[in-house]
């Protein structure tokens, strides 16, 4: 294949991905490709497109907002005993992970 048409290939996949949070314009044009090329018209509300970010694991905020989440509305005494929680089964999955045997390990 043309080093070319690679080249072309890779940058619309980059550029593909973020043309919905970039301008008006941009948008409108994503979607009138999408519906030429799938004959969908697929149109989402700018705030409806902010969520899907926020929620995204691609865009790795989700874990940026639960933690905003849990510091404004969980009390000490429960974050602690989620980390006490996940602390003894961080400890019981190393014990499994140690008597388990492994193909190819001795």
């Amino acid at each position: 294949t043309d080093k070319r048409i690679i080249a072309n290939w890779m940058f619309w996949n980059g550029a593909e991905s973020i043309l919905e949070y970039l301008t008006t314009e941009m948008r409108r044009r994503k979607d009138e490709y999408t519906f030429a090329i799938s004959g969908t018209m697929k149109k989402r509300q700018r705030w409806q497109t902010c969520i899907k970010a926020l929620i995204s694991e691609d865009l790795s905020l989700k874990t940026a907002v639960s933690a905003m989440y849990v510091r404004k509305y969980f009390d000490k005494r429960t974050k602690r005993n989620v980390m006490d929680i996940t602390a003894a089964l961080r400890r019981e999955m190393e014990k499994m992970l140690n008597v388990w045997s492994w193909p190819g390990i001795s």
